[in-house]
C-alpha cells in the first residue's frame, strides 16, 4: 500500500516538466538505490541498539523503492517517451547490488517488454516459447489479475483468517483431513477474495479512476489555457 500512496507525488516529482524527466526519474533511482543499500545497516542499527522490531528486507520500502522505479522507466522507454540510454542506466545501477534470483525475474520481466526488439537476436524456438508466456500474459485472465491486484494485495490477508476459521468450525465434528480442510478453505478464499475485489475495482476504483483522469484532464486544459502564447 505505501508504493500507491507515494506513486502520485513520485510521478508528479519525475513528469511534472517534459524536458527534466528522465534525468530525474534516474537520478531518483540512483538515490533510492544508495538508500536501499543503507537502509537494512540501518534498521539492524536501531533493531540491535534501541530493542525496535526486526523489519525484513521486502518491507522496507527504500529497499524495494528502485525496483518500483524501474518498472515506470521500462514502461516509459517501452512507450517511446524516455530514451532507451537511460534504462541502461538503470540495469547497471539496479542490477549491480540486487541479488541473482531478482536479476533473473528483472531480466525476464525485460525479455518479455521489449520482445519485439530483441526478436533477432532471440534463436526461433525460444522466441516462440517467449511470444507464447507473453501472449498468456497479455490475455483476458492477466487483465483480470491485473485489474484486482491492488484489492487482493489489500484485502486477502483481512479474510483468509476468517474463512479458515470459518472452515474448521464447519468441520469440527466430522473425521476429514486436516489436507481436505485445507484445500477446502483455500477454495473457499480464492473464490470469494476474488469475487469481492473484482466487485470493488468495478464499483470503488474504477469510477474513482475515471474521476481522477476527469479531474487532472481539467487542470491540464486550465493550464493551457492560462499559458501564454508563443505566437504574439
Amino acid at each position: 500500500m505505501q508504493f500507491y500512496f507515494l506513486f502520485p507525488f513520485i510521478f508528479l516529482f519525475t513528469f511534472a516538466y517534459k524536458s527534466l524527466h528522465q534525468k530525474k526519474l534516474v537520478l531518483f533511482l540512483l538515490l533510492c538505490t544508495f538508500l536501499a543499500v543503507l537502509s537494512p545497516k540501518v534498521f539492524d542499527f536501531l533493531t540491535t541498539y534501541f530493542s525496535l522490531p526486526k523489519f525484513k528486507l521486502p518491507s522496507i520500502l527504500t529497499y524495494t523503492m528502485p525496483l518500483f522505479l524501474f518498472g515506470m522507466l521500462s514502461a516509459g522507454v517501452r512507450l517511446n517517451k524516455i530514451s532507451p540510454a537511460y534504462l541502461v542506466i538503470a540495469i547497471i545501477i539496479l542490477f549491480s547490488f540486487q541479488a541473482f534470483l531478482t536479476n533473473l525475474v528483472l531480466g525476464v520481466f525485460l525479455l518479455l517488454l521489449f520482445l519485439d526488439k530483441l526478436e533477432p537476436f532471440i534463436p526461433p524456438f525460444m522466441l516462440r516459447i517467449f511470444s507464447s508466456a507473453r501472449s498468456l500474459m497479455s490475455g483476458k485472465l492477466a487483465g483480470y489479475g491485473a485489474d484486482i491486484s491492488y484489492s487482493l494485495y489489500l484485502i486477502h490477508t483481512l479474510l483468509i483468517g476468517y474463512i479458515l476459521q470459518f472452515t474448521i468450525n464447519f468441520f469440527n465434528n466430522q473425521s476429514i483431513s486436516k489436507l481436505t480442510i485445507a484445500l477446502v478453505a483455500l477454495a473457499l478464499t480464492l473464490i470469494i477474495c476474488f469475487t469481492v475485489c473484482y466487485l470493488i475495482y468495478l464499483f470503488i476504483e474504477k469510477p474513482f479512476i475515471k474521476l481522477g483522469r476527469s479531474i487532472v484532464d481539467k487542470i491540464v486544459d486550465k493550464k493551457r489555457s492560462t499559458a501564454p502564447s508563443l505566437i504574439e
